[in-house]
């Protein structure tokens, strides 16, 4: 909800900005774990499996990025 003396289209900015800063494969991930679950234990066990599998393909990257500093 846009704050007073704010439009809605610069939240509307504000949130896109916020949700393009996050890496794709955690969003795919996450939309992903809801579309193919309907019950809750099902659904966080899924997220969960997909969480690790992003830690697994990010590490290497964080690693080759902190070896540059």
């Amino acid at each position: 909800m846009a704050a007073p003396g704010k439009d809605a289209l610069s939240k509307a900015i504000e949130m896109a900005k916020l949700l393009c800063s996050h890496p794709q494969q955690n969003l795919r991930n996450d939309r992903l774990a809801v579309y193919s679950n309907y019950d809750w234990l099902k659904m966080l066990k899924t997220e969960l499996q997909y969480g690790l599998g992003t830690l697994k393909n990010a590490l290497p990257q964080v690693q080759k990025f902190v070896s540059k500093l």
